[in-house]
């Protein structure tokens, strides 16, 4: 009868691990190389003449929503709302609060998140992976 105790016990610590504070953090580190590849994508592709876009990217929790991590542009930051120019490019047009008005040329997408995302999406998963599982393994205490 004592094992079914010890047992009803481990099943207890089990269920209260991991945190919402580990998961916030598993997240928050899991996302990090996807950041750093996407800084380094706008280095190589030359979007990265001011370095407004890339200071504007990083990892945050999503605003309005529980247990929801995001990383790229952060709302909020200058030029985050700019990434989706870069990434997809721009058909020419008419900009007429320029010097009276004139003609933009248009620019060439360059893509800097979806290779990241490519790039560092297993890794994003087997670090989050790595970390609930150490918070469980840590949060178990066998009598």
């Amino acid at each position: 009868m004592g094992d079914f105790k010890d047992l009803g016990g481990m099943f207890r610590q089990l269920s209260q691990r991991p945190t919402a504070g580990q998961m916030k953090a598993a997240r928050q580190q899991a996302l990090k190389p996807f950041v750093a590849a996407a800084k380094q994508n706008l280095a190589s592709n030359g979007s990265n003449k001011t370095g407004k876009l890339s200071a504007s990217l990083g990892v945050a929790e999503k605003q309005g929503e529980r247990n929801t991590t995001s990383a790229g542009p952060i709302r909020g930051r200058k030029h985050a709302s700019n990434g989706h120019l870069v990434e997809f490019g721009t058909a020419p047009h008419w900009q007429p609060n320029r010097g009276g008005g004139q003609m933009h040329p248009g620019a060439q997408a360059k893509p800097f998140l979806r290779p990241a995302y490519e790039a560092t999406k297993d890794e994003i998963v087997r670090q989050t992976g790595e970390a609930v599982l150490n918070a469980v393994l840590k949060g178990i205490k066998t009598p």
